[in-house]
C-alpha cells in the first residue's frame, strides 16, 4: 500500500482530490493521508490553549466527514484508508519528519492548485510540499476530462470560507 498526502481545507471541492488520485492510480492500492498545514503559534495565550482546542477542532464538518466516507465506500478496492493529519510548522526540516512519521510515499499537488488558508493559523504548504524530496503527482488521468488537473473549485487566502458559503 502506498501512503498518499492530499492537502484538504475540509471542504467537500478540496476531497475531488482523492477521487481524481484513486482514478489515476486505480491500479494500486493508497492509504490516503489528508492533510492540513498550521504554523506554529507564537501568542503566548494560544500556546497555553493550544492542547486544550487544537487549531483544527470545528473545521471538519459532518458533510465533510460523511464525503470521506462515501469515497471510501465508492473506491474501497483502491482505497484502504482514508485519514487525516494535522501539521504544525513552517519549516522544510519538521515537515520532512512529518513525511518520514507517515510514511509518505507520494503527494498530490496539481499544478494550478489554490489552497483556502484563511482559517487562524493555516499556512499554503507549496513551498514545503515542493522540496520535501517526495514524488509529486500534479497531473490526473481521469475518466471524466471535466476533473482533469486543475479544474477544481478552490479559492485563494483572503476571501471568505467555502464551507459558509
Amino acid at each position: 500500500m502506498k501512503n498518499i498526502l492530499i492537502p484538504t481545507d475540509f471542504t467537500v471541492q478540496s476531497l475531488q482530490l482523492v477521487v481524481n488520485t484513486a482514478e489515476t492510480l486505480s491500479d494500486k492500492e493508497l492509504n490516503i493521508v489528508l492533510f492540513h498545514a498550521f504554523d506554529t503559534p507564537s501568542d503566548i495565550m494560544d500556546l497555553m490553549f493550544l492542547k486544550r482546542n487544537p487549531l483544527y477542532e470545528g473545521l471538519m464538518n459532518e458533510s465533510f466527514r460523511r464525503e470521506c466516507r462515501r469515497l471510501k465506500m465508492k473506491y474501497g478496492s483502491v482505497i484502504g484508508s482514508i485519514t487525516f493529519r494535522h501539521f504544525y510548522g513552517n519549516t522544510r526540516p519538521a515537515f520532512k519528519n512529518f513525511i518520514r512519521a507517515n510514511a509518505i510515499s507520494l503527494v498530490v499537488w496539481p499544478k494550478e492548485y489554490l489552497m483556502y488558508t484563511g482559517y487562524r493559523h493555516s499556512i499554503n504548504p507549496e513551498r514545503l510540499i515542493k522540496t520535501c524530496g517526495v514524488e509529486i503527482l500534479s497531473e490526473f488521468e481521469t475518466e471524466n476530462d471535466m476533473l482533469l488537473n486543475s479544474t477544481f473549485i478552490y479559492v485563494k487566502k483572503g476571501m471568505e470560507s467555502p464551507i459558509n458559503a
